[in-house]
């Protein structure tokens, strides 16, 4: 008893002193309550309402709006005679086109509609592109997001369990237990967990700042993530990924419909040989005819480089399906270890 009572004695008389740290006072909850909660759901609708994204679309239906303007503009054409009243005489005449002028008049009515066909494709799949940019930008960004919670309530639940420790420990040495060192050891790992907590705040705040100054929302919004990771992904072959590419990819749909109008450019060029009858139609389907060869090289080029891209990519899923096997194995070796 008297043992017992000179220690409760020394306890005190340290904690007076400051020898023994008192338990910190715990920081701020690690996920706020009233924060938005933030899914990919959410964060879609988000980034629909992206200014860029407002834009790419408006610039889309405008290249719609032309190409159907256009197409009505060229029902309208008649490529071989202009037809007119004589204002003298009140009889109708009719002016026959020469050969040039009607080819003129042949790519106004035939080819100038593809074109802004093309242009108004390209303007839709440069909108498909914004949209998919941002959402894989998106998609980063919530993944951070959800590491950084992830890591916050794991710091959060550590420093809990250190003070824990501490208030056992200071418990045991007035029990006699333990000595006054292993009381300090456990402060000192209090210490640590509240540094490791502060620091993974930071990171979860800066986290959120930055998805938030991408959605356009207060920086100091708060947020909260919950994502579904356990959904089934399909998972595809490499020539299905290849042929997927290869038919998707913006690059290479405009090199394919650009050759196709050059086609129909040089045979409007070639109307009854006027690429062989006029010098200056002669250079022109030359220099169309260059055109042409050269895209075509692009493309073969465009397609084997898309191709190698694919395969590299699909290497490196392969590679990360493997590790998420060894990392499922060994949480499965540790679920074992935990319940021995």
């Amino acid at each position: 008893m008297k043992g017992k009572s000179w220690v409760s004695w020394l306890l005190a008389g340290m904690l007076i002193l400051g020898s023994i740290p008192a338990t910190a006072s715990s920081p701020a909850a690690a996920v706020p309550v009233s924060a938005f909660v933030l899914t990919r759901g959410t964060a879609q609708k988000e980034v629909r309402a992206l200014q860029a994204v407002a834009l790419a679309s408006r610039q889309a239906q405008d290249a719609y709006d032309e190409w159907q303007n256009s197409m009505g503009r060229a029902k309208d054409i008649d490529t071989e005679k202009q037809t007119f009243i004589n204002p003298f005489t009140g009889t109708t005449e009719t002016i026959l086109f020469n050969d040039e002028t009607q080819m003129r008049l042949r790519m106004q009515k035939f080819l100038q509609p593809d074109q802004m066909k093309f242009s108004w494709q390209m303007a839709a799949k440069s909108f498909d592109l914004t949209v998919n940019s941002l959402e894989n930008t998106m998609d980063s960004l919530l993944l951070g997001l959800y590491a950084a919670q992830n890591d916050l309530n794991a710091k959060s639940r550590s420093r809990k369990l250190a003070a824990e420790a501490l208030t056992r420990a200071k418990a045991s040495l007035t029990a006699g237990k333990v000595t006054l060192l292993d009381v300090d050891v456990a402060a000192l790992d209090l210490e640590k967990a509240d540094k490791a907590l502060s620091a993974s705040q930071r990171a979860f705040e800066n986290q959120c700042r930055n998805y938030n100054r991408f959605a356009g929302a207060p920086l100091s919004r708060r947020l909260s993530v919950s994502l579904d990771l356990n959904s089934t992904v399909l998972y595809l072959s490499t020539d299905e990924y290849v042929a997927q590419a290869l038919q998707n990819r913006m690059t290479l749909f405009s090199l394919r419909e650009g050759i196709l109008l050059k086609e129909r450019y040089l045979e409007m060029l070639a109307f009854r040989d006027l690429n062989k009858l006029v010098p200056d139609i002669a250079s022109e389907y030359a220099g169309a005819k260059l055109d042409l060869d050269k895209a075509r090289l692009d493309l073969t080029a465009g397609l084997r480089s898309v191709t190698a891209e694919i395969q590299s990519a699909a290497i490196v899923l392969e590679s990360a399906q493997v590790d998420l096997k060894a990392v499922q194995l060994s949480l499965q070796r540790q679920k074992v270890k935990l319940e021995t």
